[in-house]
Order: C-alpha cells, then sequence, then structure tokens
C-alpha cells in the first residue's frame, strides 16, 4: 500500500490540476496528509520511496514544500 500512495503521489504531481486524473490521484496527497500527522514514521517511509522512485528537482521541490514541510 505504501509504494501504491508514493506511485500515486508521483503521478499527482506530474498530472495537469483540475484534470479527470489529478482528482482520481488526488486521495494519495490526502492520505501522505494524513499520515504525516496520524503515523509520521510510515509517512517517512512513504517520503523516501517517492525520492527512491524519482529524485527530480521537480518531485524533491514538491515533497520539501508538501509532507517534509508538514
Amino acid at each position: 500500500m505504501d509504494t501504491e500512495i508514493a506511485k500515486t503521489w508521483l503521478l499527482l504531481k506530474t498530472t495537469k490540476k483540475g484534470s479527470h486524473e489529478y482528482e482520481e490521484h488526488f486521495w494519495a496527497f490526502e492520505k501522505l496528509c494524513d499520515l504525516c500527522e496520524e503515523d509520521p514514521d510510515r509517512a517517512f517511509a512513504i517520503v523516501r520511496e517517492i525520492m527512491r522512485l524519482d529524485s527530480s528537482d521537480m518531485i524533491l521541490a514538491g515533497v520539501a514544500a508538501g509532507p517534509m514541510e508538514d
């Protein structure tokens, strides 16, 4: 499940906001935000998985301004 969250979060970040696909993948953003509050260790593991899958500057900026900031 954590890998699915990471992959879907990546899809969300590379999809045009407001599109059907963006809305379809938005659950991953919400889930990761919830985990930052409820289970920060699991959230951090997902962040590490995101960075393992894609460490581009765009993704690192999204992680830094999102779940890592939380």
